[in-house]
This record gives structure tokens, sequence and C-alpha cells, in this order.
């Protein structure tokens, strides 16, 4: 069935988190220290100029924008980034 399937459609049947599960543990207290502040992201597996897989940062309010540990203003909110995650375009 895979092989019939476009390769980001592979990707979401491979990768794709539960995201109503990952609200859940969210509101139920998961990283509750960590949930108000504006540093999340979200990242996709992609394979760098010497072919290894890497985790590539993303800025979860801007589509395919990536995201930097020096610009803050390339992270987003938790809800940003499960919303953004929610779309299936990245990984985690």
């Amino acid at each position: 069935m895979a092989q019939h399937m476009k390769p980001e459609q592979i990707r979401l049947e491979q990768y794709h988190p539960d995201i109503q599960q990952l609200r859940d543990r969210f509101r139920f207290g998961m990283l509750r220290q960590l949930q108000d502040l504006n540093q999340w992201g979200v990242w996709k597996r992609e394979f760098d100029r010497e072919g290894k897989l890497k985790k590539a940062p993303y800025n979860p309010k801007v589509r395919n924008a990536y995201a930097s540990v020096k610009i803050p203003k390339s992270w987003g909110t938790l809800e940003q980034a499960l919303t953004a995650l929610e779309t299936g375009e990245y990984s985690g």
C-alpha cells in the first residue's frame, strides 16, 4: 500500500504522533513548567549534505521555515507547535 502513497503521506503514516494523546498529556501536566514558554518548535527527518539522517528544526509559526536556537523569533508556543505537528508535515 505504501508504494502508491506520496512521500509526505508515507512520512505521515510512519512518524505522525497521536496529536490528541499529546494534547492530553500536556493538559494533564507533562512538562508543566515549560508549557508557558515560547520556546517550542517542530522537526522533520531530513538528509544532510553528507547523506546522514538528521532532525532539522522548524519554526512552528511559518510553514517550512527553519528554526534556530540562536533566533528566538523562530520559536513558538506549545499550541503553535502542536498545531504545526497536526498538519502531518513534521515528524515531531
